[in-house]
């Protein structure tokens, strides 16, 4: 839907006066007036500059090894010298964060530069994970735009567990401890993002970075007790180890939220997403220590979980939230009654309980949230 559209049904709404409408719609014109023109401008700069690196590419054997790491210097060192100018600069700060990500970029193109002319001997991995660690406090430091902070804190939340998972627990030879392992992770990295973005330093000085941290905290959470139900497909149980060991791995990342939620004071909409943390962190081990073979008990959990979520998504006031929650329960019913139900009559007879149900669910949600108002209320 269109701004002025939806302008347009507040004042009919009687939300905003006319006046008000016309004045959203002119400020959000002058504000976007240049964008194509800024648009276009990026484009033709990120032109020259592939222009420029095919240009090097094409004669790449001819140029000096001097020349070659004499010049990735200096162009890391401009871009430094850019990046400290314009620390403190408010006015440049969208220059700033281009000039911090080609810099970003660029550091690692020049440890791979380096390998190759002195021909070390390493693994990729290895020169991702040096370039990764001395890089995160040029970014944490002076990062401070959204998408910026956003793409660092993605590759964090997948290289970390991923650097640890291959470097560590894969080596260990016992098949259920080696999954076991990757539980604890699963179950520990989102509490611990939740709470690296609720620090007061980020708060303070780093708010995109924060944000992006406390997101990805609650997209992992939601993922990991999402997939956790795959474990209901397994065909064996020669990854399972005692039901104590999931219990307690659970239990660990449960008691620390518990104990953050009392001790700290947090606005609803925190206290919702603690609240999700925590039950995504049940539901993840719950396949792990009450393991049925059996495919329903996979979209049982799944629903279960979704549902759950949607109550606290509506608790913290996050209303699209709340709507893909609705839209994965309904996709989630329309799939597992068609693993249950083969034939085509009996595919009917689904879909018309797949009907019921869903009907069944609008009434129990809208109890459930006259009953949440009416204990808010009292």
């Amino acid at each position: 839907m269109s701004l002025s559209r939806k302008l347009q049904y507040w004042v009919d709404a009687r939300l905003i006066a006319q006046d008000q409408r016309e004045n959203i719609i002119a400020y959000e014109k002058i504000r976007n007036a240049n964008r194509w023109k800024h648009g276009f401008g990026y484009i033709g700069i990120l032109s020259i500059l592939l222009g420029i690196a095919l240009i090097i590419a094409s004669n790449w054997q001819a140029i000096p090894a001097d020349l070659k790491l004499g010049g990735h210097f200096t162009v890391n060192a401009v871009l430094a010298w850019l990046v400290w100018q314009w620390r403190d600069n408010p006015d440049r700060l969208p220059h700033r964060e281009g000039v911090l990500f080609v810099l970003w970029g660029l550091t690692l193109t020049l440890i791979a530069l380096i390998g190759q002319i002195f021909q070390l001997s390493g693994e990729t991995y290895e020169a991702v994970r040096l370039w990764f660690w001395i890089t995160t406090p040029m970014i944490v430091w002076f990062a401070q735009g959204r998408y910026l902070t956003a793409l660092w804190a993605i590759l964090f939340t997948v290289y970390v567990p991923y650097d640890i998972f291959f470097s560590i627990i894969e080596g260990i030879e016992n098949e259920a401890v080696r999954v076991h392992a990757g539980l604890a992770i699963a179950v520990l990295l989102p509490p611990l993002l939740w709470f690296m973005g609720t620090q007061k330093v980020l708060r303070d000085h780093r708010p995109a970075l924060g944000q992006s941290l406390r997101t990805l905290g609650i997209i992992v959470a939601l993922g990991t007790a999402t997939f956790a139900g795959a474990v209901y497909y397994a065909d064996n149980t020669g990854w399972m180890l005692s039901p104590i060991i999931p219990i307690a791995i659970g239990a660990f990342p449960c008691i620390i939220l518990l104990l953050a939620r009392k001790s700290r004071e947090f606005d609803t909409g925190q206290r919702s997403m603690i609240d999700l943390i925590l039950m995504a962190t049940l539901f993840a081990c719950v396949p792990f220590f009450a393991f049925v073979p059996f495919s329903f008990m996979a979209m049982i959990h799944f629903i279960a979980f979704w549902l759950a979520a949607c109550v606290l998504f509506q608790r913290g006031g996050f209303d699209r939230a709340v709507g893909i929650c609705i839209a994965l329960v309904t996709l989630r019913l329309f799939i597992g009654f068609l693993e249950l139900f083969g034939s085509m009559m009996m595919s009917g007879f689904g879909f018309i309980l797949i009907g019921l149900v869903l009907i069944g669910l609008v009434y129990a949600a809208r109890h459930v949230k006259k009953w949440m108002q009416e204990r808010g209320a009292a």
